[in-house]
């Protein structure tokens, strides 16, 4: 097992990124290149990391992920799953169990967003409200303040 880094080289380590040849996500980077611009979009593009950064990967849980040709990682690219609870984490599937089941992509947001909105509006004592989106450029347009601040607040 090594750290998944975006540098290849850490001292202790006794391999390397650059000591994997990985011959399924080659594989699969080859058959992407024909169907993906580019072979991959943004910033899951390994295509600029040094040889033998995995692109694709099979399974996650906890801190550790797995790549396509069966190699166990550390994650300390620090990937969405692993930044708060790890990846799995058992509430976090139950949960999306659940939502799942009533649901997925629909016209609409569901009434969990409102729940999710008004706990993270009492934690944080703000009366600007909460917004959700997937990126940053997603919701750039609507950050400006659509309420006064909390007084005593610094004013955006």
């Amino acid at each position: 097992m090594i750290a998944l880094t975006s540098c290849a080289n850490h001292k202790g380590w006794k391999e390397t990124m650059s000591d994997r040849t990985l011959p399924k996500d080659r594989a699969l980077r080859d058959r992407a290149a024909r169907v993906i611009p580019g072979g991959m979009y943004g910033h899951q593009n390994a295509a600029t990391l040094p040889d033998g950064f995995p692109q694709y990967f099979t399974r996650a849980e906890g801190c550790r992920l797995w790549d396509s040709d069966g190699n166990e990682y550390i994650d300390y690219v620090c990937g969405f799953g692993t930044n708060l609870l790890g990846y799995r984490h058992p509430e976090v599937e139950r949960s999306a169990a659940i939502q799942a089941a009533n649901g997925d992509c629909m016209t609409g947001p569901g009434p969990a967003m409102v729940e999710l909105a008004n706990v993270l509006s009492n934690w944080s004592n703000t009366r600007r409200g909460f917004s959700f989106a997937r990126t940053g450029p997603m919701r750039q347009p609507g950050a400006s303040p659509s309420r006064e601040p909390t007084p005593g607040s610094a004013k955006c």
